[in-house]
């Protein structure tokens, strides 16, 4: 049995055995349990003593709710009533519980994770306490590189033996987080291939994220390693292990790594996903040259190019720019913009113009939006730039130039007449939240004393008592940051205090298998909502939704072989709602098509929601996934920045 079948059945066993009723052709979800309900709540007001006699409750749906709770409040204090409950006699509960303590950070708990995993029967919570091992043994090497936890947990992880497919998941997704902290250890790399014999699918991919991750390059380049994983490469059918793969091919980084990436990039038969990751990968290696990838820049999907055209700025260009700039006139003006900033990259000396002429002509906001990040290597143009960020009220727009202004100093022709820091203050006059944030960061990156120190200290601690919290709280402590960085001090950023509870009587209306279908001008995806899982991020999406919040609002942000964002307000970021919520962290499968909810620090997420193109295992416990995308993933991949939602529906 796959481990995607045995998670499948847990999740169903979850949902009907703790909603305490039969489920009826509503599909009422497991809410209607009142317990259950005041569970979340206390989780909400990150109330642990409150939840510790629901650890103790003689009802297995009661515990496991509360062990999760603490996935999300991340309690050390109780870590020793949680690892009671890793002998508890219920597996969903020992499963949580796991989870739990790998949330918590704590590095002590893992001699109770090794001792218990060693008699513990079920697969399911055998492949939790696993990775939990892993993401506490990459904590503790980051917090102290030569202490003992750390070699620890990779001798258990390297010692141990298994068989099942949920055993290896398990495995290497520990061996991905502490590929991820950046600890150097050969053992569990050494041991990789080993799995891999008995792999399926979905370990598989885990164990190509995990070796992808690993930060020294030079074990890819002994001999045995890279015949393994070329002849890895040869024979892979999975396309995500595939896009994985080009990223060690980079690693490898020889004539034969090069020779199996360039049949990769120049094959019809090989999907977005790959050739995106082949060309990032093309982009590391000196040895593979802008001709040979050239090609791709004139492929009919969006993200290829782009991608292209990202990996020839680091390549010497010996073709007719000019040539490459008509062939991209009638592409998408996010592609247009990239190529004159391609073009003005390599011949700087008549091209900063055609970019400026582009931005002046573009009618559409984030058609200029484009442009205005293109002029960001156009230091001679910053007059103007500023000018128009004094002239335009669109929040994108405006975010853009500061982008672009704040790059121009960054390069050796800033002009002379113009002082950097009362510039970036008179843009911080504005008083707009989304150049305020970048403004400030900017300032922390510059050496600033004297007078200027004093001024630029004033200017930003002047503006916190006007910022609303919690709605502008990214800025507020994006603000702290810079000026404890200009000062030294210390000064602590803002938590979110609780300030938004759980609407119950929405969440009562919410079927167990409530879907959204999301309407955009590229064309329709649906999603299936995970109320069970999300029941506070679920509601506020489908209330925004029914409110037609969403209708008509951008995807502001993309990044191809990553993530599509929208729902912002203002279209730049920066937008929020009155009220955050609490992150729920109970879903942590980050497979293509997951959908979470943007953030900028734990509880503080809103309204803005992503769909991922690929595995982000890495976001786990940090963003909140509330769904998934069950068709339309086709559309997903087409979705540039400026594209709109036109409408949200739930049905």
């Amino acid at each position: 049995m796959t481990y995607k079948i045995l998670h499948a059945l847990f999740v169903l066993v979850l949902i009907f055995t703790s909603c305490g009723e039969k489920s009826d052709n509503k599909k009422i979800n497991r809410f209607s349990n009142p317990e259950i309900q005041k569970i979340y709540d206390l989780c909400d007001h990150r109330d642990s003593e409150g939840l510790v006699p629901f650890l103790q409750s003689p009802d297995s749906s009661l515990r496991s709710a509360a062990a999760l709770a603490f996935a999300s409040i991340q309690d050390a204090t109780k870590l020793t009533t949680l690892e009671a409950l890793l002998t508890d006699k219920d597996e969903t509960v020992r499963s949580n519980a796991a989870y739990a303590i790998g949330q918590t950070g704590e590095a002590s708990s893992l001699n109770a994770l090794t001792a218990f995993y060693s008699i513990e029967q079920s697969e399911l919570v055998r492949a939790q306490m696993l990775e939990s091992v892993g993401k506490l043994t990459g904590i503790a090497s980051q917090k102290n590189i030569d202490g003992p936890w750390a070699d620890e947990g990779v001798h258990f992880l390297d010692t141990i033996r298994f068989d099942t497919e949920g055993d290896r998941i398990g495995w290497a997704k520990a061996a991905y987080w502490i590929h991820l902290s950046g600890m150097i250890d050969d053992r569990l790399m050494n041991r990789m291939p080993f799995v891999l014999q008995k792999t399926s699918g979905d370990s598989r991919v885990m164990c190509a994220l995990s070796m992808t991750r690993f930060k020294d390059d030079s074990w890819f380049q002994i001999e045995k390693n890279k015949k393994y994983i070329l002849q890895w490469c040869q024979t892979e059918r999975n396309l995500d292990v595939r896009a994985a793969q080009m990223n060690m091919l980079a690693k490898i980084n020889d004539a034969d790594a090069k020779k199996l990436l360039l049949g990769y990039i120049n094959s019809d038969s090989q999907d977005q996903t790959v050739h995106v990751a082949a060309l990032r990968a093309a982009s590391k290696m000196n040895s593979v040259t802008a001709t040979e990838i050239l090609p791709l820049l004139t492929n009919a999907d969006d993200y290829i190019a782009l991608e292209c055209l990202a990996a020839l700025e680091k390549k010497t260009i010996t073709n007719d720019l000019k040539a490459i700039v008509e062939k991209c006139a009638t592409r998408s003006a996010q592609i247009y913009a990239n190529v004159l900033r391609l073009q003005h990259i390599k011949s700087p000396s008549d091209n900063g113009e055609s970019i400026w002429r582009s931005f002046e002509k573009a009618t559409e906001t984030y058609d200029k939006v484009h442009f205005a990040h293109a002029l960001g290597v156009v230091p001679a143009y910053a007059t103007q730039c500023f000018d128009a960020i004094q002239n335009t009220k669109q929040h994108p727009l405006n975010y853009a130039l500061t982008e672009a202004f704040i790059e121009m100093h960054a390069q050796k022709s800033w002009p002379k007449d113009r002082n950097f820091i009362t510039d970036l203050l008179l843009l911080f006059d504005s008083g707009d939240i989304g150049m305020q944030a970048l403004v400030a960061s900017a300032l922390g990156e510059l050496s600033i004393s004297g007078d200027d120190k004093k001024r630029v200290t004033e200017k930003l601690n002047s503006s916190l008592p006007s910022l609303s919290l919690p709605k502008e709280i990214e800025t507020y402590n994006e603000i702290i940051k810079s000026v404890n960085k200009i000062t030294g001090e210390k000064t602590e950023e803002k938590k979110v205090a609780f300030n938004h509870p759980i609407d119950w009587t929405l969440v009562s209306e919410i079927k167990s298998d409530q879907k959204a279908k999301v309407t955009t001008n590229k064309g329709v995806f649906t999603i299936d909502l995970n109320v069970n899982a999300a029941p506070g991020s679920v509601a506020r999406f489908v209330k925004l939704a029914k409110d037609g919040f969403f209708n008509d609002k951008y995807f502001h942000r993309v990044i191809p072989n990553f993530v599509i964002q929208g729902g912002c307000p203002r279209g730049d970021g920066m937008g929020s709602t009155d009220n955050t919520l609490r992150s729920e962290f109970a879903l942590h499968d980050y497979r293509p098509g997951a959908v979470g909810l943007a953030s900028s620090g734990k509880d503080t997420e809103s309204c803005q929601w992503f769909v991922s193109h690929v595995n982000t295992a890495h976001l786990e416990g940090r963003y909140t996934l509330f769904g998934y995308v069950n068709a339309g993933m086709d559309v997903v991949k087409k979705i540039l920045v400026g594209d709109k939602i036109l409408k949200v529906e739930i049905y």
